[in-house]
């Protein structure tokens, strides 16, 4: 690799120098910058709950949608104490296979309305 410098043509003289009076009155500039920067502002406090009354907004929509969605879903919901029961033939089938003749009946009897 070849370098960008050529250091045996390097010069006596430093190229990075200080401006003459810089210092000088390198004090006063910065105090002055940092007084700029320094103003107070004020803020009221609607502007610092602000944000905290957008949360607590947030919040009170959510519970309320859930809430409505809560009672709609309950509603339109199966009821719990009846059991829903759904077999194919084949499993009908094996479950009558599987129960003699005089339990059919006894079960027949005992529901007979």
């Amino acid at each position: 690799m070849k370098p960008n410098f050529n250091f045996e043509k390097k010069s006596e003289i430093n190229p990075f120098e200080v401006p003459s009076g810089y210092f000088e009155n390198f004090a006063q500039k910065i105090e002055q910058q940092i007084e700029k920067k320094s103003t107070f502002v004020r803020i009221s406090f609607v502007e610092r709950a602000r944000p905290f009354l957008y949360a607590a907004a947030m919040i009170v929509v959510i519970f309320t949608v859930g809430t409505i969605f809560m009672t709609n879903l309950s509603k339109h919901s199966a009821p719990t104490n009846q059991t829903v029961v759904a077999y194919d033939e084949d499993t009908n089938q094996i479950m009558l296979d599987d129960i003699s003749e005089d339990a059919m009946i006894d079960y027949i009897l005992a529901n007979a309305k």
